[in-house]
């Protein structure tokens, strides 16, 4: 069911962990969209869970 701010799920990256099992678990069929502004651990466990044919926006990247 979608909430209030349109989404399935959300959380807090940084008081969520292990990431990859929590994604695994609020996102079985792969991420959908993602979009990035950080790097980092959370951006490595997104881009291994991403759904095939799925969407990710990067900003401030090189």
């Amino acid at each position: 069911m979608i909430n209030e701010f349109g989404f399935y799920s959300y959380f807090n990256y940084k008081l969520s962990t292990p990431l990859t099992e929590l994604i695994v678990k609020e996102c079985p069929d792969g991420i959908d969209y993602y979009f990035d502004s950080i790097g980092g651990k959370m951006l490595e466990d997104a881009v291994t869970n991403i759904a095939q044919n799925r969407r990710v926006a990067l900003c401030g990247h090189s």
